[in-house]
Order: structure tokens, then C-alpha cells, then sequence
């Protein structure tokens, strides 16, 4: 076997040391097989996903859109925050809940208005009696920088990368996110079962 493979990784996400192990594998298995790396937003990762100009991703599940179009590999749960300046209240106040968050803006990224992620937020706030205030962002820099100066917050999953100079908090949500190999149901490449089988057989022993 040999030829290239373009794999998608949201930005931000740090890949966990399992998945990292089993892409060495992978290549140590097949060595005439190229792995190349793009990170972009949700947006443009489906956007070259569906053009087939990426034959796979990693993504969450919650992102992936309910298309016959679409093969997913669930591979583990996790953990999805609420990320919030402790700015925004007062040092005493205890047992923060979203519900206290119905007057901030919930940071999203998305370079443009067509969001995605929108109506997940939205869905989850439904729950807690309000509409949330959303705003898309750029770049995960972006989100941090203004939740950093209490700006507002957002909803990150447990593999971003928070690189911070001021503090900020973690409010653990439920029901986690779950990492997912996504892949065009009639991929263009012939190689992309061989990177499927390898994950299905690591993540079956797990």
C-alpha cells in the first residue's frame, strides 16, 4: 500500500497519547503511507471533509451533521466545560451553575455567521430556562483572550488547549463530548479503511 493520507484536527485539540500512539503505529504498519496534519475550525474541517480535500478528521460527535454522507468511529468520552473568568463573580458566591451564566456571552468558533455550533449551545441553555447570548470568534486565542478579561465564556471540550495568563475557571457539563474518526461513507482514497481498521482495533481493546 502506498499513497497520502489528509487528516483534519479541530484547532486548538490536543490529540490524547492513545490516538498519537496508534497513528505511529499506523505508519509503522504501512511506512509507504503518508499522514499529513491540518487543523482548522469545525466549519472548514466539514467544508474540506465533504470536497473530499481531507479524506479524514478527528472531531466530536456533537458536531458531525446527520448525513447519510458521513461514517464516524466513536472513540472515547471527553470531558465538556463551561470556561469562565472568576471575574465575573463575587469571591464569596459558591455552587456556580449555568443558570448563572443566562446574561453572558457564550463565545463559539466561527469566522463568519453560518455557526454550527450555535444551536448546540442554544439546546443546551433550554434546559436552564434562557436563551443564550452567542457571538462567533476566529480562533481558540480569540475565545480565550476575551473570557481572560470577562468578556464572556464558552463551552470547550476536556482536549483544547487553554494557554492562559490569568486564571479561569471550570464548570464541568453533562453529558461529555465523545472524540470521533470521521470519514466520507464512498471515500476517495482506498487507504482510508486501513486507518479506520487500526483505530477499531485499538479502541476495541480499550
Amino acid at each position: 500500500f502506498k499513497g497520502t493520507l489528509n487528516i483534519g484536527i479541530l484547532s486548538g485539540l490536543k490529540l490524547p497519547a492513545i490516538v498519537q500512539q496508534t497513528l505511529t503505529a499506523f505508519c509503522e504498519i504501512y511506512p509507504d503511507i503518508q499522514l499529513t496534519f491540518e487543523n482548522h475550525n469545525i466549519k472548514r474541517i466539514l467544508s474540506l471533509l465533504h470536497k473530499e480535500k481531507l479524506d479524514a478528521c478527528f472531531i466530536m460527535k456533537d458536531f458531525i451533521p446527520e448525513s447519510e454522507d458521513t461514517n464516524y468511529l466513536p472513540l472515547f468520552d471527553v470531558p465538556k466545560y463551561l470556561i469562565y473568568s472568576p471575574k465575573l463573580f463575587p469571591s464569596e458566591k459558591q455552587d456556580i451553575t449555568v443558570a448563572d451564566m443566562k446574561n453572558e456571552v457564550f463565545f463559539s468558533l466561527y469566522e463568519d455567521d453560518t455557526d454550527y455550533t450555535r444551536p448546540l449551545i442554544q439546546k443546551y441553555c433550554q434546559q436552564y430556562n434562557f436563551t443564550p447570548i452567542t457571538r462567533s470568534l476566529p480562533n481558540i486565542e480569540s475565545v480565550i483572550s476575551n473570557i481572560e478579561f470577562g468578556k464572556g465564556i464558552a463551552i470547550l471540550d476536556g482536549l483544547t488547549t487553554l494557554t492562559t495568563a490569568e486564571k479561569i475557571e471550570k464548570l464541568t457539563l453533562s453529558p461529555p463530548h465523545t472524540l470521533c474518526l470521521a470519514w466520507q461513507k464512498t471515500p476517495k482514497s482506498s487507504l482510508l479503511p486501513l486507518l479506520a481498521q487500526e483505530f477499531q482495533l485499538t479502541f476495541a481493546k480499550e
